[in-house]
Order: structure tokens, then sequence, then C-alpha cells
């Protein structure tokens, strides 16, 4: 199995379009940042270290591997629980630090095209989206155990929301993953994880 260590595996994917060693480490610790940030209980470096084992469970299904990876590296790299705008924000630092490095366009594309995907998590055409978001939800059909952590991080991700505004908007969000016919767009994800995601979501439902 290729390695998880995240640093690793970055700098192996961008050593692909970038000789420069000294900026290469440069976007390493730049991404580095952005999921270490005070404020980030979930969306951090381990959030990407378990989708990163999902997609690596599946790569053989994914067509542009390149392109699923660099997304999978930036597309949270903007997370601010006032904003509306996450996705497009970390679409657009995507592309502006690639870009510098000479990413071809059509991989360009399709990274905006993934990271823009994880806003509402929708079926796609493309099955590496459907692949990558997918992975993006996995969280969602693990053990118990590991869900309540999860939804306790989230929460302390919105602290400064008062409860009652913070359990209407997180059941809205939820409900609305349980009102879809299949919460997972892929056979792979959804053998594995629709019903425990189904238990999860309607136990933590119950209790908002």
């Amino acid at each position: 199995m290729e390695t998880t260590d995240l640093k690793d595996f970055f700098i192996k994917i961008i050593n692909q379009y970038s000789d420069n060693e000294t900026l290469n480490d440069m976007y390493w610790r730049e991404i580095n940042w952005f999921y270490n940030h005070k404020n980030l209980h979930y969306h951090t470096l381990q959030h990407l270290r378990d989708m990163l084992i999902e997609l690596l469970n599946v790569k053989v299904f994914i067509k542009d591997w390149n392109a699923v990876v660099l997304a999978l590296f930036y597309h949270d790299c903007i997370y601010n629980t006032t904003n509306l705008d996450n996705e497009e924000e970390s679409a657009k630092i995507a592309f502006q630090r690639l870009s510098e490095i000479n990413v071809p366009q059509e991989i360009l594309s399709k990274v905006n095209e993934l990271i823009l995907a994880t806003k509402y998590h929708r079926k796609n055409q493309d099955q590496d989206i459907n692949y990558f978001i997918d992975a993006d939800l996995s969280i969602l059909g693990q053990s118990t155990v590991k869900y309540f952590i999860y939804s306790e991080n989230i929460r302390k991700e919105y602290q400064q929301f008062p409860k009652e505004i913070y359990n209407l908007g997180r059941k809205n969000v939820l409900e609305k993953f349980v009102a879809q016919d299949q919460i997972y767009k892929t056979d792979h994800f959804n053998y594995l994880y629709e019903q425990q995601a189904r238990e999860n979501l309607d136990f933590e439902i119950n209790q908002l």
C-alpha cells in the first residue's frame, strides 16, 4: 500500500510538476498551516488522512488520480464556519498554487470541479467526483464511537453559536442527508457505510 504519510504523499505528487524543492516544501507548510488552525477540530490533517485511506482503496477505479489527490489536499483549506463560500475560496487557492507550478489546465479544471462538489455532495456523471464526495462523507458511516467524536468536533468548530441556533442548523443539514435515496453515490461506499450512516444520523438528529 502506498504511504499515507501526508507530507510524503503531497510532496510526491507536487514533485511531478515542480523540481523546486524550496517551493514544494513551502506549499506543504502552507497546507499544514491551513489544517492546523486553532478553531478546527474535525477539518484537520486527520480528515485528509482518513480520506486518503478511503481513496487509496478505490484508486483502481479512479481515472484522474492526480487531480483527486490534489483536490484532497486543498478541498477544505479555507474553512470558516461563518462563511458560505468556503468551497469556492478553497478552489481559488488550489487554482492559484497549482497554476504557479504549471499543472496542466485539464487537471486544474478537474480539481476545481472536485472541490466545488463537496459543497452539496450531489451525484455526478463523473465517477471520480462520486468517489471523492463519498470519501469526504465516509465519517458518517463509521462506528458509533467514531461518529460521536466527529459530531462533538463539529460542534466545537461552531462553538460561537448558541445551542439552539446550532442544533437547528445541524438538524437541517443531517435531515437533508437522510432524505436522500442514497447518501453514498458509489456502490463501494454504499455497501460499506450506507446503513451505519443512516443509524448514526438518526441518532444524532434525535439528540438535537
